[in-house]
């Protein structure tokens, strides 16, 4: 969301993967771009998608496509113009993956990437990154991290200034996560509470 309307990209319907996006305000759905329009992102599912509150852009990244091929492409979307971007950067990104989460980083009006199960399918993530617009940054938080996983929640609060991450699928697929951690901009911190939902993967937040 855009904090005025929520926005849907892609996915797998019966037909297959799709690159379609669809806008939400509350009451009525317009879709921006149509599934195949030409220079939009290639069709995919389980990639990540957030709003970047500093640039006016919606950002998505990595995914499945339609052969099984899985992705590590960096794309924006431009509600001003309605056209679509590959901004991958030249130099370092995210490895390929399916399954991570991306939200905003108030603190430093950022793209936060986290996690996500690699090409192979057989290595669970637990990477934090940063992504301005033209550069993707590994960052090496002091303290604890969040255990490798997929399929996770991950959101910003705008009010407190962090990003709240919960759930996912942990190493192997042993099991479900029911951890909940917060990002301050600079490190995760783990939140102990009384009560947590039971451990769940794909869920939404």
């Amino acid at each position: 969301s855009d904090g005025t309307y929520m926005y849907v990209f892609g996915g797998n319907a019966t037909s297959g993967q799709l690159n379609d996006l669809w806008r939400f305000d509350g009451t009525t759905w317009v879709e921006m771009t149509t599934n195949g329009a030409v220079g939009s992102p290639p069709a995919r599912d389980k990639a990540g998608i957030t709003w970047d509150y500093a640039r006016n852009r919606l950002v998505v990244f990595g995914g499945g496509d339609s052969t099984g091929s899985i992705l590590g492409d960096t794309w924006e979307w431009d509600p001003v113009t309605n056209t679509w971007a590959d901004v991958t950067p030249t130099g370092t990104s995210p490895l390929p993956r399916r399954w991570c989460a991306l939200a905003y980083d108030q603190v430093n009006s950022k793209v936060l990437l986290f996690g996500g199960l690699d090409a192979n399918g057989s290595t669970h993530l637990n990477d934090t990154w940063q992504f301005d617009g033209l550069t993707w940054t590994q960052l090496n938080p002091t303290g604890p991290v969040p255990a490798v996983r997929r399929q996770h929640a991950l959101v910003e609060r705008p009010d407190v200034a962090d990003i709240i991450l919960c759930g996912g699928q942990e190493a192997g697929g042993a099991g479900m996560l029911s951890d909940t951690w917060s990002w301050d901009g600079s490190n995760w911190n783990q939140i102990n509470t009384t009560n947590v939902p039971a451990g769940k993967v794909a869920m939404d937040a």
